[in-house]
């Protein structure tokens, strides 16, 4: 690594860990650290352990499902994403961040009501027909029960109607799948 500049990154129980050895980065912190044991605020010991310490950042990696509008936030992602690609815009390149006014008090009000209204509500099984096999992420992104890939034949709609209704699932194709012949998986039946 070009001598001046490296980065260890480790991850341990979902927490990313870096540890670097930029040199400006250490000089800077020794610079810091030796105007604070000039002031007096580190004594000699605490200031040559600091000094001796490397440089550590440990960081949360953030997913939308973190804060307090998940849903909208997902929905907000999706629209910004289409319009930075017909933009020319890449937002993560780029370094943007978006922030909303959403009024914390009434979504927390709004997700307890609905944590409070999905216990009486039944749980029904997804079934999701696809027009083709690259559609399959679009049925594991709405965490559908189940899909088929057009065309549908009443063999494979009542194999699936049958895993679904014995509280399995039913998938054909895969994400990458692109041909027109689907292999259905069915499992939990």
């Amino acid at each position: 690594v070009g001598g001046t500049s490296a980065d260890i990154c480790l991850i341990a129980d979902g927490e990313v860990l870096t540890e670097s050895v930029n040199q400006a980065s250490i000089d800077r912190r020794n610079v810091v650290l030796t105007n604070m044991r000039a002031q007096g605020v580190l004594d000699e010991a605490a200031y040559q352990e600091a000094r001796a310490a490397p440089i550590r950042l440990a960081f949360d990696v953030y997913s939308h499902e973190d804060n307090i509008a998940p849903h909208f936030a997902e929905v907000l992602r999706l629209w910004f994403k289409d319009w930075a690609e017909a933009n020319g815009y890449d937002p993560y390149k780029d370094g943007l961040v978006i922030h909303t006014t959403i009024d914390s008090r009434m979504q927390a009000l709004a997700a307890q009501a609905v944590e409070e209204e999905m216990d009486r509500l039944p749980t029904t099984a997804v079934l999701m027909l696809l027009d083709r096999g690259p559609d399959v992420f679009l049925a594991r992104r709405c965490d559908a029960d189940g899909w088929l890939i057009k065309p549908i034949d009443a063999f494979r709609l009542r194999a699936a109607a049958a895993a679904l209704l014995a509280g399995g699932d039913y998938a054909e194709g895969d994400q990458l799948d692109t041909s027109d012949e689907p292999t259905p998986e069915v499992a939990g039946a």
